[in-house]
């Protein structure tokens, strides 16, 4: 027997992780070389949407590679309907399945959903997009494969991840293209991913206490779930016209969005009641790490003047 003074495995406890130019790019590659072909489908969330600018990073990587997909149900909360997820599992020709923890709330039926992909032979892609990377949490590791943003949650134009659990297929090595550069891969690195959550955390607990009382506005989350870094303060649009609103507070100077404002064609209101609901009055108000705390008074006011106005 012989045993270095030094450790030597280089795979041992390290995450199999590649920094590529955005997670669609990511997606795209571990799609090309795990679809098996012919009629396997992938199975994707109902709450799935595209922008004029910016397209849909989940469906078109699936149209370029010319994949077949269809949808599980998702509930008032965005999370994994298991009956619906099962349904679709034991039609059959499913290779994998993709689970998107939203908002970076995570899915609390993640360990479950892996059970029924692994029941069912196919592979579970976790969508970590909106998520921070906290030590002791283990985002993304219950699935076999992994998507991060880099862009999303740390300031640069591009990066993403694509990361391989345990015994998954290696997809192989990103084409040059397609890998990140330094200052992305950089920044996710080095970042104070804990302090960060901590930042956003307190934001989103001062901007709830904020809009406790305005008339027509409710939180997404009636209480944030236990352990969630929150990419930003999602909140449902009641008694007006959402892109009213959303037009006043981005004049007003805040940066708010609305994830997804518009759902792809595929997932149709009459089957999917609950996402376009969501969908029809989502607004995400900024609460990322440079808003600081005293902050969350001027969004308010911003809200309730923006609602006044439509009103």
């Amino acid at each position: 027997m012989t045993l270095e003074k030094e450790p030597i495995d280089r795979q041992n406890f390290i995450r199999a992780r590649q920094y590529c130019t955005r997670a669609r790019d990511g997606f795209r590659h571990l799609l090309s070389q795990t679809w098996p072909g012919g009629a396997a489908r992938i199975v994707l969330p109902a709450y799935v949407g595209y922008s004029p600018l910016e397209g849909s990073g989940i469906l078109d990587p699936l149209n370029q590679l010319e994949i077949p997909y269809s949808f599980y149900r998702v509930d008032e909360q965005l999370n994994i309907d298991l009956s619906s997820l099962e349904n679709e599992l034991e039609r059959g020709e499913v290779f994998s399945v993709l689970a998107i923890h939203y908002f970076g709330g995570i899915q609390p039926e993640i360990a479950q959903a892996k059970a029924l992909c692994e029941r069912a032979g196919a592979v579970l892609v976790e969508d970590c997009c909106h998520c921070l990377d906290l030590q002791g949490q283990a985002t993304g590791d219950t699935g076999d494969y992994a998507l991060f943003s880099i862009h999303k949650v740390l300031p640069c134009d591009d990066g993403g991840i694509l990361q391989r659990n345990r015994d998954a297929i290696d997809p192989g090595p990103l084409p040059a293209s397609l890998r990140a550069t330094a200052l992305p891969t950089r920044l996710w690195r080095d970042a104070l991913f804990d302090a960060i959550a901590e930042r956003r955390v307190d934001n989103y607990h001062r901007l709830n206490a904020e809009l406790r009382g305005i008339d027509g506005v409710t939180p997404f989350w009636p209480e944030l779930p236990r352990g969630t870094a929150p990419l930003n303060f999602p909140l449902l649009i009641e008694s007006v016209d959402r892109f009213d609103v959303y037009k006043r507070m981005r004049a007003s100077g805040v940066g708010v969005v609305a994830l997804y404002h518009t759902l792809v064609d595929a997932i149709d209101p009459g089957t999917f009641p609950k996402s376009h609901t969501i969908s029809r009055k989502i607004l995400n108000l900024p609460i990322h790490q440079d808003v600081k705390g005293e902050e969350a008074q001027s969004i308010g006011a911003a809200l309730r003047s923006a609602l006044a106005e439509v009103s």
